[in-house]
């Protein structure tokens, strides 16, 4: 979603005549679902030369790019990570192949107002006789840093071998920077991996273990392991904490130190609602909703305000570490600390 009332999106065309695709990022009216703007991605190209030894049996394909998700930062700027590779071989030598592949991650940016652009993240390549070991990006998610720049995320990873590394790269005003995370299998979840904590630190995951590092120098703070299985983030807390829901949609807390709560907190089927608020149902049968204190609302820890409970509204209940239970049925609030 956009400030402007817009809805963004990435989609495969393919050409009714031809059979060809390319990709693009398309820019929907949100109240009428009519086209506003589409920026056509650049493809990726194969051209394979003197082809199997049959000098003339050449072939030249394209096709769309890999993509991340688009993100919307709130000045309402669109970015949207884009991986092109160029791959070429040519089999003039019969039985060897001369190679030559290069790589292209960047990050299409397409500003409120102005033209948009393309900043470039990483460039791989690799050539020569019989290559085996070509890198390649894959795109991952994109957020905010924080500090007017971003947080890409992106797999290192080569053809020839089973070389699988999770990278980020910073692009900020102050400069770019790139860390690489200690997950071995790469971007589990390329949609919702990473997390904006506060005080200048950052979350990530790979589903079965958290991390939070430093968004200066990259180093980790701490790397938390989960006991319940797959893991996914949902928002970072006032605290410095992060909230995540395990693999039966319960949700975890992790302190600023990488403790996890002693609290449980068993609200099953949960699902991210809104900023703050999950929806979900109690061991009881009853709907609930949870509201836990995130990054956008800082409140004072310890301070305890009075709320008026409704059904199905959860009141703001500024404490830094506690959670607020509201049960449809019986319109009952439970502080849970």
């Amino acid at each position: 979603m956009h400030p402007k009332g817009a809805v963004y999106f990435v989609e495969t065309i393919t050409d009714f005549f031809s059979g060809a695709q390319f990709a693009r990022l398309t820019e929907l009216d949100e109240a009428t679902g009519t086209l506003v703007n589409a920026i056509a991605l650049p493809n990726s190209t194969t051209q394979l030369t003197n082809n199997e030894c049959i000098n003339g049996n050449n072939q030249t394909s394209s096709f769309p790019p890999q993509v991340g998700p688009p993100m919307v930062d709130e000045a309402g700027t669109v970015r949207l990570q884009v991986a092109v590779t160029q791959y070429a071989a040519d089999g003039s030598v019969c039985g060897h192949q001369a190679i030559s592949s290069s790589t292209t991650l960047s990050l299409l940016q397409v500003p409120l107002s102005g033209a948009s652009g393309f900043v470039t993240v990483q460039t791989l390549g690799a050539g020569g006789f019989d290559v085996v070991d070509i890198p390649t990006a894959v795109p991952a998610e994109t957020i905010p840093d924080g500090a007017g720049g971003v947080l890409a995320g992106w797999t290192y990873t080569t053809s020839g071998s089973s070389t699988l590394e999770t990278r980020v790269s910073r692009l900020s005003p102050a400069g770019n920077a790139q860390y690489t995370l200690p997950f071995a299998g790469g971007w589990f979840f390329p949609n919702e991996s990473m997390v904006l904590g506060e005080n200048g630190v950052a979350f990530a995951t790979d589903s079965q273990q958290v991390v939070s590092f430093d968004l200066v120098s990259g180093s980790l703070r701490w790397v938390w392991q989960s006991a319940a299985g797959m893991i996914r983030l949902n928002a970072s807390l006032s605290d410095g904490g992060l909230a995540a829901l395990d693999s039966g949609s319960h949700v975890v807390l992790i302190s600023a130190n990488g403790v996890e709560s002693q609290t449980q907190v068993d609200l099953i089927g949960a699902q991210y609602h809104s900023v703050g608020i999950w929806k979900g149902q109690l061991h009881d049968g009853n709907l609930a909703m949870m509201m836990a204190p995130i990054l956008i609302r800082r409140f004072q820890s310890g301070l305890l305000l009075k709320a008026v409970v409704r059904p199905l509204e959860a009141e703001k209940f500024p404490s830094s570490r506690c959670l607020f239970l509201l049960i449809q049925a019986t319109a009952v609030a439970r502080l849970v600390c």
